[in-house]
């Protein structure tokens, strides 16, 4: 009837044969499948009929094997004599249809090979795929756990430790699903039974879950790098965009393995293109990459900083330019460092000015934490950066909440309100005229 249109395709592989009963359903009402392409399933306007559909289980029509290899061609070959006419591919699955008036038999399908193949195709890539989410989220809980304060400086990295534990959980509750599905399956199999519910509706609700949750996650993940870019983070700019330019190459490649290659060892010499491809791209672009740029001296006009032209006390350290390096985030609005080199010594700051005060007390604590731990801890230097009493000098000095202070490193933290303050170098702390200008310019 010339005309079309695209549906979400909110199943799970596993629910395969509630697809049939979905596919007859929508052919009553007058829509034919045409393509699945990953959540999205195109459809064909037609006069509303009756139409058979079966889903098929190919054992190495995975994502990159071609549905046109020899073996694909043969078992479709074999279902087309049987009476089923090809229509797609999504994976290890193939979809057939039969507009004959009684369903044609044999399907080339019998409970002993469905079993076979449920297990070394659809289980195996499943519990495959789940238990290495498991894998690389404990990894990633372990470097990026307990959080602190590198964890907040970017939109990004924020969101990712916050989703992190919800992308565990899901990963675990899918994995005894697929235990459960599989002794479900073992058993049905057993008496004689075709395994597997055909209430579509059910099914698709329980994809779209699962669909929607990773959509979600994805959103949030994008709106957060997003926001890292616009607020300057070239670094993660250039990262983002090389990733894009392999990820486009990849398509490229698994639609020629998949739509063009007739042959498995075509399969790999496209693999082969697709990683060659992708190494000279990354070598060509990765000297393009400036890593450095957050270094140079360029800070929004709105930061508070020290300024040598407008003060005496920077002028005496020096003719030197800093450099910066820039962060920010939803907890942190302004958080920066400042690094002042010079022949025989150096003198840096960091400010962090936080949303709210309980978040600067938390990055007070988690700086004099790393500070003490052992791997920034110098040769000769045992002494620990401690809190010092409110009765000592520096407080009367400073007038702010806490301090901390290491003799040895000449390094003071500080925490007023909702703003954290480190110096390390070569000040005097103690010093009037440092002490007045520091106040006045970030407190």
């Amino acid at each position: 009837m010339g005309k079309s249109k695209g549906f979400l395709w909110n199943f799970l592989d596993l629910d395969y044969k509630a697809m049939e009963s979905y596919l007859e359903d929508m052919a009553a009402k007058g829509w034919m499948l045409r393509k699945i392409n990953g959540n999205f399933a195109t459809f064909d306007r037609i006069s509303p009929k009756r139409i058979h559909f079966t889903v098929n289980v190919l054992e190495k029509a995975g994502l990159w094997f071609s549905e046109n290899s020899k073996g694909a061609k043969e078992y479709r070959s074999l279902m087309e004599e049987a009476g089923w006419r090809y229509i797609d591919a999504k994976g290890h699955l193939l979809f057939f249809c039969s507009e004959k008036e009684e369903r044609p038999l044999p399907e080339h399908r019998d409970l002993d090979r469905e079993k076979r193949m449920l297990n070394s195709s659809l289980w195996k890539k499943q519990l495959a795929g789940t238990l290495y989410i498991l894998a690389l989220c404990s990894v990633f809980m372990y470097f990026f756990y307990p959080v602190g304060l590198e964890h907040m400086q970017s939109n990004t990295a924020l969101i990712f430790v916050m989703v992190l534990p919800l992308i565990l959980v899901a990963a675990s509750i899918h994995l005894v699903y697929l235990l459960v599905w599989r002794y479900r399956m073992k058993k049905s199999v057993k008496k004689g039974e075709v395994f597997g519910s055909l209430d579509y509706r059910k099914a698709r609700k329980k994809g779209g879950i699962v669909n929607g949750l990773q959509l979600l996650l994805a959103v949030i993940l994008l709106t957060a790098v997003a926001m890292d870019l616009t607020g300057g983070n070239t670094i993660a700019m250039s990262l983002i965009l090389g990733l894009v330019m392999s990820l486009v190459i990849l398509q490229v490649l698994k639609f020629l393995t998949q739509e063009k290659s007739d042959k498995q060892s075509q399969v790999f010499l496209y693999l082969a293109l697709a990683v060659g491809t992708i190494v000279f791209v990354i070598m060509a672009y990765y000297p393009t990459m400036d890593f450095h740029d957050q270094n140079r001296p360029r800070l929004p006009e709105d930061y508070p900083r020290l300024v040598e032209e407008e003060w005496e006390y920077m002028k005496n350290l020096g003719e030197k330019t800093p450099h910066y390096i820039r962060n920010q985030s939803l907890l942190l609005p302004i958080s920066y460092e400042a690094y002042y080199y010079f022949e025989k010594k150096t003198f840096s700051y960091a400010y962090h000015q936080a949303a709210h005060e309980r978040i600067a007390a938390f990055i007070y604590h988690d700086i004099l934490e790393e500070f003490n731990a052992s791997r920034h801890s110098h040769v000769g230097s045992s002494k620990r950066m401690e809190e010092l009493s409110p009765d000592h000098e520096l407080y009367h000095l400073w007038k702010v909440d806490r301090i901390a202070y290491h003799e040895n490193q000449n390094t003071l933290l500080l925490l007023k309100g909702e703003k954290v303050l480190r110096f390390r170098g070569i000040p005097d702390f103690s010093d009037p005229d440092f002490i007045d200008g520091v106040n006045q310019i970030f407190f």
